[in-house]
């Protein structure tokens, strides 16, 4: 299946957020850093990007949410959320790094569960890090 990434500009978000609302949903059920509603903020703010993934028919079948980091080397598009089904392929990520390379981007990352990390190094991605937390 061929899929088309596309971003939303953040003034749109509010008029596609009912249908986009539960792939982002899906995609932070595992952070716990954000709720749906803290990531429509973001998304009509211009904090985050929404890129949201449909099919030949223009069906949205996915959605990833990316920020950008600055570091002193790399302007970072880090990936805050994935929500949908067959959307995390190389086409889908070498669309997705186009885009974010339009907007600066140097590099593309995230975080990821174990099982996720696996599909991700299939697809190109190189494990980095693990991260850890401790909460206070």
């Amino acid at each position: 299946m061929s899929l088309y990434v596309q971003h939303i500009q953040p003034e749109y978000v509010v008029q596609h957020f009912p249908i986009i609302c539960p792939f982002i949903a899906e995609g932070l059920k595992y952070s716990g850093d954000c709720t749906v509603d803290q990531a429509k903020v973001f998304l009509s703010n211009g904090s985050w990007l929404a890129l949201v993934a449909t099919d030949v028919n223009s069906k949205v079948i996915g959605v990833y949410t990316v920020t950008f980091n600055n570091t002193p080397n790399d302007r970072i598009a880090f990936i805050t959320s994935v929500g949908g089904k067959g959307i995390v392929t190389v086409d889908a990520i070498k669309q997705i790094a186009d885009i974010t390379k339009r907007l600066g981007a140097t590099k593309v990352q995230g975080v990821a569960r174990e099982s996720a990390a696996r599909l991700y190094k299939r697809i190109g991605f190189k494990e980095k890090a693990i991260l850890v937390e401790f909460e206070i």
